[in-house]
């Protein structure tokens, strides 16, 4: 389902939460989150200096599934879809390397083949549901911009 602010596909949110850290499934079934050794933290791993959101600059509000899918929907969008005018899914799929590398892509092709291909089994997953079932649909206030 098409975010017409953002302009990808949720898949999109699942392709980067599997490619950071596998969901942090393992994680989570200890009672914490995933943080990596550079100090990324949650399913996205993000870097809490560079949250959007200065209120969420410490590494436990990236704990919060609910609280990193915000951030991470917010990152994109200011970082990559904005900043790099990444409107298409080709342009987006490009530019991803941004979400794992920051202002720099060099060196990031493998990262930005991996999300390709991650995507395109997600999205085929994510588009095989039949339309009745109920998919868990983004309700954040984020999804709700029109600026």
């Amino acid at each position: 389902m098409q975010s017409e602010f953002y302009k990808f596909n949720p898949v999109r949110l699942i392709t980067i939460g599997f490619n950071e850290s596998r969901f942090g499934v393992n994680e989570y079934k200890k009672g914490t989150f995933p943080i990596s050794a550079s100090g990324d933290c949650g399913i996205y791993q993000q870097q809490p200096q560079f949250a959007v959101m200065p209120s969420r600059r410490t590494c436990d509000s990236f704990g919060s599934i609910a609280l990193a899918t915000e951030q991470a929907i917010l990152f994109v969008r200011e970082n990559i879809i904005k900043k790099h005018k990444a409107f298409s899914t080709t342009k987006l799929d490009d530019k991803i390397c941004h979400y794992n590398s920051g202002n720099v892509c060099n060196g990031t092709k493998e990262y930005v083949k991996q999300h390709k291909e991650t995507r395109a089994k997600a999205d085929k997953f994510y588009n095989s549901v039949p339309s009745d079932f109920a998919l868990p649909r983004p309700t954040c206030k984020a999804f709700d911009y029109k600026g």
